[in-house]
């Protein structure tokens, strides 16, 4: 499981980068901001050009209860977040869990249980060749159901290129509670990610490089405390390991 930041729902696509082309005064408050393109003119001070989200007026059914679920839970949330203590935040068994364990669970029953019957179909009455093809048919729906482990990616960059980055990734990792950073990947896109790689669940911390250039100091930290949550908080381990991509 990987967690990303995306800057806007009028996002760069793949490989294009952010250009920002001089600067224009707000309309209303007369402050300077920077044209950025390919994303529209707004200011930061006022929120003057800031798309504004459906209103419940104009929304449609599904839009409305959507509004609506976004709305109550986003109320419980804050609810939750104001009244407990910091230690009691961390995720706890839930019935949305269980459910996803359970179904991660026999998924993976059944991919042994087609094994067992791929052979038995085959060494049933060889050589009968429709019993073979239905084996076989059993043999490619385990190659599909099969659980995937992420690769450890290619592209990361070592330690000895980027000590101090590793180091400063690695001590607010220390302080927020979890495993130290094993791989670092910098990327093209405008994006930021926390992911598990490997058998051995090796940490990897993605950013983009698009997405760093346009951040100040305070936000690249924010950015990289807020990825290494995702592991702190175990997002990326909900499944306890038997979560598939097929079921994504």
């Amino acid at each position: 499981m990987s967690c990303a930041i995306s800057p806007s729902p009028h996002g760069l696509d793949k490989g294009e980068f952010l250009s920002t082309q001089g600067e224009f005064d707000c309309p209303d408050c007369g402050k300077q901001n920077p044209i950025e393109k390919p994303f529209q003119n707004w200011c930061e001070n006022c929120g003057w050009g800031v798309v504004q989200a459906v209103s419940d007026k104009d929304a449609n059914l599904l839009e409305k209860i959507y509004l609506k679920l976004g709305k109550r839970q986003g109320a419980k949330l804050f609810d939750t977040l104001v009244s407990r203590m910091p230690e009691q935040l961390k995720p706890s068994w839930s019935f949305s869990y269980l459910l996803t364990l359970a179904l991660s669970s026999t998924v993976h029953l059944l991919t042994g249980a087609m094994i067992v019957l791929g052979f038995y179909l085959i060494t049933l009455e060889w050589p009968n060749f429709l019993l073979i093809l239905l084996g076989c048919t059993a043999f490619g729906l385990v190659w599909l159901l099969r659980p995937r482990v992420p690769r450890v990616p290619d592209n990361r960059v070592s330690p000895k290129d980027f000590p101090v980055f590793f180091r400063v990734i690695n001590e607010m990792n220390e302080k927020l509670g979890g495993r130290p950073i094993d791989y670092l990947v910098i990327n093209e896109e405008f994006n930021a990610s926390f992911s598990f790689a490997g058998w051995s669940r090796h940490p990897v911390l993605t950013i983009g490089l698009p997405l760093w250039n346009v951040l100040d100091h305070e936000e690249r930290l924010a950015v990289i405390a807020h990825e290494l949550s995702h592991g702190v908080n175990g997002d990326a381990e909900r499944g306890g390991g038997l979560d598939l991509p097929s079921m994504r």
